[in-house]
């Protein structure tokens, strides 16, 4: 029951959202030239770390895909060093990466942002949608 009324409390919050959007100038909408169809590149995420959702899709069909927390198919890997993938040492390599981007080094800045940012999810578990509406 907990999942259930998590969720319906998320849809109320993205409701009240589109209503505030509504009211928004042009700069500050979102605007899409074609149909959203996976949830992992095309979709926008929302969520806090405990609750979330995916939103994608198009005119006629919309999709919303809720998880929660808990939704998993374990608990965190069984490695006594699991530290939730995240990378140490990331910090270090802020102003390379910087200096990179300024440098117009596309190329460069996205290995070391993917070397030393993406996490490391070896020991982690399959996650799974709490619902979906579409």
């Amino acid at each position: 029951m907990r999942v259930c009324s998590g969720s319906i409390v998320f849809v109320g919050l993205i409701v009240a959202n589109t209503i505030c959007l509504a009211e928004a100038s042009e700069n500050e909408r979102l605007w899409f030239t074609h149909p959203g169809e996976h949830w992992n590149s095309q979709a926008l995420h929302l969520g806090n770390g405990y609750l979330g959702g995916s939103f994608y899709g198009g005119v006629k069909e919309e999709r919303i895909n809720v998880a929660e927390k808990s939704m998993w198919t374990g608990g965190p890997g069984e490695n006594p060093d699991y530290n939730y993938g995240i990378r140490p040492g990331g910090r270090d390599h802020v102003k390379e990466i910087r200096e990179a981007i300024v440098a117009g080094d596309v190329a460069t800045s996205d290995q070391l942002a993917r070397k030393y940012f993406t996490g490391d999810y070896r020991d982690s578990v399959p996650f799974r949608w709490s619902a979906t509406f579409a």
